[in-house]
């Protein structure tokens, strides 16, 4: 008699410890979520997806040999923030002795790149970043200047609202190539469309990337007026010289 009772007691442990293992083992498949389980979920309860704050900023670059604390030196020396109402929040360093200088808001990113424009001094020894440009090709000629950054505003979806400037033209035998500029996040937006409606037709449209070069010494980052190099004057044709 002891002995089936202890044979009962052993069966009701184990079935006890399989329900337990079973319980475990349905709670562990059930905490893992599957693509289709998150479908499925209310918007309510996803995760939302960490964005990056964006630090309103600007980026300036030599163009000549200087380090770091010369460009500080020079930018303190035209720009006077309390004057102009700046917030600046601080300046870094970066490569190539370049400075990127972050501030509170956007107006004061505007006021700074107004400043930087306007005077010659920092424009003549200094690169800015500057807003991405873009060509629209072979536009037809009877569109004016005007209606066609309307158009493009117009007729394009999520570009009713965006600052588009355009900067200059190329008149060519199918129709004239137009050069504009934007802000980076509605350049995403137009290159990614690879085509845009302008009038009547589908415009190809297509980065615009020139970098200034001399064509005095033949290097990059500025043009030939303001180059420094001194060349030695050669005379070609000796026999043409006036005898003393």
């Amino acid at each position: 008699m002891n002995g089936k009772i202890s044979i009962l007691k052993e069966e009701l442990e184990n079935n006890r410890r399989n329900l337990i293992a079973e319980q475990e083992q349905s709670r562990v498949i059930k905490d893992v979520r599957t693509y289709a389980d998150i479908l499925q979920e209310p918007k309510t309860l996803r995760t939302a997806t960490e964005t990056i704050k964006e630090i309103p900023s600007v980026i300036i670059f030599p163009l000549k040999e200087d380090t770091p604390d010369d460009t500080k030196t020079k930018l303190q020396k035209e720009i006077n923030p309390t004057k102009l109402k700046l917030g600046i929040k601080d300046v870094r360093t970066l490569k190539k002795s370049g400075l990127v200088i972050h501030s509170d808001t956007k107006r004061d990113v505007d006021i700074l790149n107004r400043k930087f424009e306007t005077n010659k001094s920092l424009k003549k020894d200094y690169a800015f970043k500057q807003m991405p440009k873009i060509i629209l090709y072979r536009i037809e000629k009877h569109l004016t200047n005007e209606e066609v950054i309307a158009d493009l505003k117009a007729q394009n979806d999520d570009l009713e609202k965006s600052t588009i400037t355009l900067d200059f033209l190329m008149n060519t035998k199918k129709g004239k190539n137009v050069f504009i500029s934007t802000d980076p996040k509605n350049f995403q937006k137009i290159i990614r469309k690879e085509k845009v409606n302008i009038g009547w037709s589908r415009i190809d449209v297509k980065e615009f990337i020139r970098p200034k070069q001399c064509l005095k010494c033949f290097k990059y980052g500025h043009t030939t007026k303001n180059c420094e190099k001194k060349w030695r004057k050669r005379n070609l044709f000796p026999m043409f010289q006036k005898r003393t």
